[in-house]
């Protein structure tokens, strides 16, 4: 792609840079969010719809305009980070897996610990060994089958931070070495930022009813 700036509804969009844009619809609500990596737009629609991937700005810039959204708010560069700590008394105490379960299904930090430590009394281990069984028994999760540790085995994988970047809605758990951490529209929520690290396994919930 050639690098240029497009100009759109009065909005500098450039082309030749990653990036992630708003659009905002004439009521002035978050109707969809645009990201250009590696020369690749792909549009990410609020309501779930299947998301629409273009290699030509041209026709992303087609496709804004006949849904009469408007190009406001860049975010590439900013960290994804929300700060968050569920725990009492917030403390920082290795407990990432039961913040990651407080933020992904809304409980509190009292509840997530009931629930591991039961999971962790029955295989007679600590509650950060049990994060996997935890996930997919207790709170019916699967495996993202695009981001698990099979397949990207011997791949560059992406950080936590490029995951919230291309993944404006939805709940995901990301677990990595050492870590686990919840992105809800594209937010990673923790009690430090833990965005440079690298993921391995992404868990989707269960869709809400």
């Amino acid at each position: 792609m050639n690098k240029e700036t497009t100009y759109y509804v009065n909005h500098a969009v450039d082309v030749s840079e990653d990036a992630t844009y708003s659009l905002i619809d004439k009521g002035l609500n978050n109707a969809a969010t645009l990201v250009i990596k590696e020369g690749i737009s792909t549009i990410y629609f609020e309501s779930g719809k299947p998301e629409q991937v273009f290699s030509e700005f041209n026709d992303v810039i087609n496709f804004v305009e006949d849904e009469g959204w408007t190009f406001v708010k860049l975010l590439s560069g900013n960290k994804r980070w929300k700060e968050y700590n569920p725990n009492p008394k917030e403390r920082n105490i290795g407990d990432c897996t039961l913040r990651s379960y407080c933020a992904a299904f809304d409980i509190t930090w009292d509840q997530a610990f009931d629930i591991a430590s039961q999971v962790a009394k029955e295989n007679s281990t600590l509650i950060q060994y049990v994060a996997d069984k935890v996930l997919l028994e207790s709170f019916n999760c699967v495996v993202d089958a695009t981001y698990n540790k099979k397949s990207v085995k011997g791949k560059d994988r992406i950080t936590v931070n490029e995951f919230a970047m291309t993944h404006p809605y939805g709940t995901y758990i990301l677990h990595m070495r050492s870590h686990q951490v919840t992105v809800i529209d594209g937010l990673y929520w923790d009690s430090w930022d833990c965005g440079d690290k690298k993921i391995d396994t992404v868990y989707l919930p269960p869709k809400k009813k």
